[in-house]
């Protein structure tokens, strides 16, 4: 091999190192960007943004210092809706002691559809937020809807409750209650 293609070789070896190590480069810079977020709670809920019925975005951090149900649901789900009026319930009997229920809707579409659907059953405790992106199967883990995480004041997760409950009747509301009062 003469001098000058070994040094075109060596220079093109170069230049595809440098180009796919670049190429990382720039794909783990987009990827922080893109998906990373603040160091997460441990026990936390991965960050998801969702929007309330005004489409203003939020997210969970909007409820610390709360005790709060997350509320997996779509308006599709004859359980999900069966369970609508004692979350209703749970919100107006213990919402004055620091709780907060997040009805996340998990529905495609619009926001305007899950209002409708929200104003036609006339729900007036209990307000609703819509995971706009549909992030929340990606990223939180579950197996079914319904299904309620139950954190606490600074936002961990304590309890998950997987299918439909009556959140009025007296154990479950215990359960509940009982968090809200501990003051840890």
């Amino acid at each position: 091999m003469t001098q000058k293609k070994a040094q075109t070789w060596r220079f093109t070896v170069w230049a595809m190192v440098a180009s796919v190590l670049g190429g990382l480069l720039l794909g783990y810079v987009l990827f922080q960007t893109v998906y990373a977020k603040d160091e997460p709670v441990p026990g936390a809920l991965p960050a998801l943004s969702f929007v309330d019925r005004q489409g203003a975005v939020t997210d969970l951090s909007q409820f610390r210092g709360q005790v709060v149900l997350v509320n997996l649901w779509a308006t599709w789900c004859p359980p999900c809706v069966a369970e609508l009026p004692s979350l209703e319930i749970l919100q107006a009997r213990l919402r004055p002691e620091g709780f907060a229920v997040v009805a996340l809707s998990l529905d495609r579409g619009d926001v305007a559809k899950v209002a409708e659907f929200w104003d036609n059953r006339g729900i007036e405790q209990l307000d609703f937020y819509w995971d706009r992106d549909g992030l929340a199967p990606r990223r939180w883990t579950y197996e079914a809807i319904p299904t309620s995480f139950l954190l606490d004041r600074t936002g961990k997760v304590v309890k998950t409750y997987a299918g439909a409950y009556k959140w009025d009747e007296e154990e479950i509301f215990r359960d509940i209650e009982r968090q809200v009062k501990a003051r840890d």
